[in-house]
């Protein structure tokens, strides 16, 4: 993120990412498989939030990053993870 942001900022293109935790898809339920509701629970119970995001959550997150709201926002990752990444190894 940050050495594309840095070069292509002087042109006025902001560059970031968007890194998410599970999400209730297709294509985890194939890659999961018999696994996928033991693993998604497993999940959600480590999230803050205690659930997984919607699709429309992730996506209204990758939107804002497109939308002029977000014009001086560049070399970032955000996070859509419901507090996951931070929480600790043995969180109910």
């Amino acid at each position: 993120m940050r050495d594309l942001a840095f070069e292509l900022g002087p042109r006025g293109i902001t560059v970031n990412g968007v890194n998410m935790g599970m999400v209730d898809t297709e294509s985890s339920r194939i890659y999961f498989g018999d696994d996928f509701e033991r693993s998604a629970r497993a999940v959600a119970n480590r999230t803050a939030l205690k659930r997984l995001p919607s699709l429309d959550e992730v996506a209204a997150v990758a939107c804002f990053l497109c939308s002029e709201d977000a014009s001086y926002i560049t070399a970032q990752t955000i996070v859509v993870d419901g507090g996951l990444t931070l929480s600790t190894p043995w969180a109910d």
